[in-house]
């Protein structure tokens, strides 16, 4: 089934948006590690992700605001002279404006 499954996916055309969306890289990735090497599993798991990979390498860095990367600090973690510091949770309006910074209890 693995075998079927992964051959399947070599011939999809899977876009760059699909593999960060999914994660399916990751999980192919993982799954290969828990085959035996050498199996023809393990080959093809290996393959697809590795085909994956050069789709990655090959697709130009998205431009900053461009709905590619987030911003340094808007995954609420920052650092700040070498660590990481978490902001604090703010409360929000309907229309995305702060409203007040929220203490953490």
């Amino acid at each position: 089934l693995i075998c079927d499954v992964t051959r399947c996916l070599t011939v999809l055309p899977v876009d760059l948006e699909a593999l960060r969306r999914t994660a399916i890289g990751r999980t192919f990735g993982k799954l290969s590690k828990t085959l035996p090497r050498g199996s023809e599993a393990f080959k093809l798991c290996k393959g697809l992700v590795d085909q994956w990979k050069r789709l990655v390498d090959q697709t130009p860095p998205a431009a900053p605001g461009a709905g590619g990367a987030k911003p340094p600090g808007a995954n609420g973690v920052a650092v700040v002279n070498g660590v990481h510091k978490r902001s604090e949770p703010a409360s929000m309006d309907a229309d995305g404006t702060t409203i007040k910074r929220l203490r953490p209890s």
